[in-house]
């Protein structure tokens, strides 16, 4: 089985949540896809003081880079992280498509998520 069709075969997974840290897990990983689109097409020119007396406080590029590549990151089998960005793009659009119809269905099915009933309860908008 070849590495897109691996992340195809676990997108087209529609079932209902389980609970809302299955759901929150679903959503770290859209987040954690969006920052690497960004670092992916962002070009940074970094010099060593920067960040002057931020330092501490901000990520680096390559601190970000770092904390992307840990070899304990479960997105490695589906080959979010080996391609290029067009790989990327699909997999995002694919992952938010199987966010928002588990979200539907696990609602409907009255299952308990907590970041939509926060985001209902204070008027949230996606950005937030």
């Amino acid at each position: 089985m070849q590495t897109g069709d691996c992340a195809r075969e676990t997108l087209l997974h529609t079932d209902p949540y389980a609970d809302s840290r299955e759901y929150l897990l679903d959503e770290l990983k859209r987040l954690e896809i969006l920052v690497r689109l960004r670092l992916s097409t962002e070009k940074l020119q970094e010099k060593s003081d920067t960040f002057g007396s931020l330092k501490g406080l901000v990520l680096s590029r390559e601190d970000i880079d770092a904390l992307l590549n840990n070899p304990h990151q479960s997105d490695r089998r589906n080959g979010a992280q080996d391609g290029g960005e067009g790989m990327l793009e699909d997999y995002l659009s694919q992952l938010v498509r199987q966010i928002d119809a588990r979200k539907r269905r696990s609602l409907n099915e009255g299952i308990y998520l907590s970041l939509p009933h926060l985001t209902a309860l204070f008027h949230l908008t996606p950005f937030e």
